[in-house]
């Protein structure tokens, strides 16, 4: 059983996940599938958990546990991102890290501390669109990633109380591990995060 590259794999049928719709903490899908021969439609939606994903569909709710650890959590005693750093112009500033293989998390802040923003990219390319999980010591915040560019939602009005907690979370934290949807996931030292991000959260944007 596994969800991968826009597919689930359950148990004697397959779902081509397409039409995802955002939801606060989970993603709804319209879920194309194939069983014993013939092909149906139905509402699918996934939501992450700490350990894994719970599974909502017409036949009942499942939660999924994860085989394995995610890859990062194999690593995170030895994160090897550089310094969080401090930058900006314009009216625009960035408070981030990344590493040597494409990872990044990237927090952003206007010049009055308003209109927070939140981007991760992982191997080179924005996160997929979908749930994401940041995960500050032990303590998770499951957010939304938009459709494109890697840029969190934090316009609604629980993502914008997640997201001030998560900017409180890592400037006071040690390790941040990013997973996305698909599976990806990196590790981030947070060594250096509250000179870089400050005392005070920035604010989101109300939002809707």
């Amino acid at each position: 059983m596994a969800i991968h590259g826009g597919v689930f794999q359950g148990v004697e049928n397959q779902c081509d996940l397409t039409l995802p719709v955002a939801l606060d903490d989970g993603t709804r899908f319209t879920a194309v599938c194939s069983a014993e021969g013939s092909t149906y439609r139905e509402q699918m939606t996934i939501t992450p958990t700490v350990d894994g994903v719970r599974i909502d569909r017409v036949s009942g709710t499942a939660f999924w546990d994860r085989c394995e650890p995610p890859k990062a959590a194999s690593i995170a005693s030895s994160s090897s991102n550089g310094p969080w750093t401090f930058s900006g112009g314009q009216g625009v500033y960035e408070s981030g890290t990344s590493d040597g293989n494409g990872n990044s998390v990237t927090f952003t802040c206007n010049d009055i501390g308003e209109n927070g923003g939140l981007y991760v990219e992982l191997d080179g390319e924005p996160a997929p669109g979908g749930q994401i999980s940041i995960d500050v010591d032990g303590t998770v915040f499951a957010m939304t990633v938009w459709a494109e560019g890697g840029q969190i939602n934090t316009e609604c009005s629980v993502c914008g109380q997640t997201y001030t907690a998560l900017w409180g979370a890592t400037a006071s934290g040690n390790l941040m591990t990013v997973t996305a949807s698909e599976g990806r996931s990196a590790a981030f030292s947070l060594n250096g995060s509250r000179d870089a991000l400050g005392d005070v959260a920035c604010q989101p944007d109300d939002g809707f």
